[in-house]
């Protein structure tokens, strides 16, 4: 139609007409009770292939790092758990497979097996739910890499011997309270545990060093002091600060005796003196022996009339060497006691012994009965903070939309006729 204008007598205007739909979106306003389109119906299917794809990744990852995931305390169940998720990541490729193959021409014509496809999976949700409990949960915290005890950064050795070096602690047991110049045998029990006070064992936090120390003069009256001493060297509920950075052992608890150390045990030859006396008793007593177990033994014999001896053999276990005062030839005013103990103890490195706790709760594990089906439970559902999680963080960005005859490249739309425009929010 012709104007006049300012630019002459004449001015041509095109004009063009277009559906409204077409340009303004969700125009006019959808029905919440009408039927969805094979569009949103495509679109869930897309999701869902998006969560399948993730489900495939996440399943490889925990395959090929299931060292960093907790599967059980026992090759068979860690076996067992890591079997699972292959098995699983297999049926998610077959699915995967199997929907492109239906999916591939639903854009252009929506079909019944278009339906039956958006059927079997337009609670993807649910189902993503279902999978993501079967999977290992990651580790928190390290406990399996060697690492040797220590108790806010000091060794055990120098946690005990913060302990026994303080004089005064042995007390006499037997005899007249003097030595007397000897000779003196000594011997040293080391023993380690969880310092447990009751409640649930897997709480125990401290581990406890236990060491029980004798010394008895090899004269007429056998004076003997013995001391005891309970030390706690370690507290997993701290950072472990052994090396360097912190490193949290919460998630951790003490496997039996906590300590990556054997227990030996007493030698037999205390029997042998009950030889003529029949094999039973001389049996009983090796039987006797065998069950008295320590992480660590030291028995030795100080040279005579020797104030301070270091013992450097007789070690057994864990144990090396130990430096002892055992005797106070002057200015004992007739009582040794107050002047005998040790000031150094030799160890051998003595490391934790721990498991994971979640490596403990998923032993409960057993896997479902049906591997190869998708596998929703009955009455779960996905809550929808939950599910809006799952698309969020498992789903990738769709990029499956339901074509019309005229393809245009996003952020333009057809508008008929062939031709392209940009899409008005209203």
């Amino acid at each position: 139609k012709e104007f006049p204008g300012k630019n002459g007598p004449k001015q041509t205007y095109k004009l063009k007409a277009v559906p409204y739909e077409s340009i303004v979106a969700n125009w006019p306003p959808s029905n919440i009770l009408a039927p969805i389109t094979a569009e949103q119906k495509l679109s869930a299917v897309a999701e869902a292939a998006w969560g399948l794809s993730a489900l495939i990744e996440d399943s490889d990852f925990v395959s090929h790092n299931a060292g960093l995931f907790a599967t059980g305390t026992t090759p068979a169940k860690r076996d067992a758990r890591i079997a699972h998720v292959k098995a699983r990541r297999a049926f998610y490729q077959t699915s995967l497979d199997s929907m492109r193959n239906v999916a591939k021409n639903c854009d252009a014509e929506w079909t019944t097996s278009c339906e039956s496809l958006y059927t079997k999976w337009k609670s993807w949700e649910d189902f993503a739910v279902a999978e993501y409990e079967q999977f290992p949960v990651r580790y928190v915290s390290d406990c399996y890499t060697p690492r040797e005890v220590t108790f806010a950064g000091h060794s055990v050795k120098d946690t005990i011997e913060g302990v026994i070096k303080i004089p005064g602690q042995f007390r006499n047991t037997k005899g007249d309270r003097q030595v007397g110049g000897g000779p003196v045998g000594f011997s040293a029990y080391l023993d380690f545990k969880p310092n447990f006070s009751g409640g649930d064992p897997l709480a125990a936090t401290k581990l406890l060093a236990t060491l029980r120390m004798k010394m008895e003069e090899k004269g007429a009256d056998h004076t003997t002091f013995e001391n005891t001493v309970n030390v706690d060297v370690a507290d997993i509920s701290k950072p472990d600060l052994s090396s360097g950075a912190p490193v949290t052992l919460q998630q951790c608890a003490y496997k039996g005796l906590g300590v990556r150390a054997p227990q030996v045990p007493m030698s037999s030859s205390v029997c042998d003196a009950l030889k003529p006396f029949g094999g039973a008793m001389y049996e009983n007593c090796k039987d006797a022996m065998a069950s008295q177990k320590h992480h660590g033994m030291l028995f030795a014999k100080a040279r005579e009339d020797a104030e301070v001896e270091n013992f450097t053999s007789g070690g057994v276990g864990v144990v090396k060497s130990m430096k002892c005062q055992v005797d106070k030839l002057d200015g004992d005013n007739g009582n040794d006691t107050p002047f005998l103990g040790c000031s150094n103890i030799g160890l051998l490195s003595i490391q934790y012994d721990l498991v994971n706790k979640q490596d403990l709760a998923a032993d409960a594990w057993v896997a479902p009965k049906e591997v190869l089906t998708i596998v929703t439970p009955k009455g779960m559902s996905a809550p929808a903070a939950l599910s809006a999680a799952i698309r969020k963080v498992r789903t990738k960005p769709m990029s499956a939309r339901r074509g019309t005859a005229k393809t245009c490249v996003a952020p333009l739309v057809s508008i008929g006729n062939g031709e392209c425009a940009p899409a008005l929010k209203r």
